[in-house]
């Protein structure tokens, strides 16, 4: 074979193999952006968030933070009967979710307690039954107004029992609630934490490819000059 064809030969191979790499970094180039993009709208609400935390949990009294870590151990008791109606409410609670009993009983909570959790761990065949704990948000009044909540709910953790009187034949629903609204940010916060991690390390990871490629783009075309030289 000649050297001209030879030399024709590796030029065609040299420049398919430059089209791929071309492509590889192009998507690569596509993927790097949407990261970036999207790591800097999570790290700029991240940030927002972590703010409200921090001036909350610094600016507080120690009489502050005594009050809600005593409502965060508070139990509130709700008692309802078959009929979904509100034979008790604890006052404490009521004020937490900053509603009257009356809003309260005729808001649509009821519904969606009963409807999706209630209704369905009672048994008909047993006197008592235990309720499996559930988690419950309640919307706050006002948000956009308020800084103690990074979420727009206070989380409550629901358990209690189903219990059977034999007198009136009707089933009574004896809750007990608590908050766990500091629980749940916590969570949210160590996961944002993790997902900022696992988003800067495919960044970096994109980075050192975007790299190399340009390397090997590089040396193909001081390769493609040579031969053509």
């Amino acid at each position: 074979m000649k050297t001209a064809d030879r030399n024709k030969e590796r030029y065609t191979k040299l420049k398919n193999n430059y089209s791929l790499l071309q492509n590889q970094f192009k998507l690569i180039t596509t993927a790097f952006k949407k990261n970036r993009l999207l790591f800097k709208r999570l790290l700029k609400n991240y940030i927002e968030v972590k703010k409200k935390y921090i001036f909350l949990r610094k600016h507080s009294t120690l009489k502050v933070i005594k009050l809600i870590d005593e409502l965060n151990r508070d139990k509130y008791q709700m008692i309802f009967d078959d009929r979904r109606k509100l034979l008790s409410v604890s006052k404490l609670f009521l004020k937490e979710i900053e509603m009257s009993r009356e809003e309260f009983n005729s808001s649509f909570y009821i519904d969606i307690l009963f409807d999706k959790y209630l209704s369905l761990q009672k048994d008909s065949t047993k006197r008592n039954v235990r309720i499996t704990p559930f988690q419950f948000p309640i919307m706050i009044k006002n948000y956009e107004f308020s800084d103690n909540h990074i979420h727009p709910y206070t989380y409550f953790r629901i358990s209690g029992k189903i219990h059977f009187n034999d007198k009136v034949k009707t089933f009574y629903y004896l809750l007990t609630v608590e908050n766990i609204s500091s629980d749940v940010e916590l969570n949210y916060l160590q996961k944002t934490d993790s997902l900022i991690t696992s988003i800067s390390i495919s960044n970096f990871n994109l980075m050192k490819a975007k790299k190399t490629i340009e390397m090997h783009k590089i040396m193909l075309i001081s390769l493609t000059c040579s031969i053509v030289g």
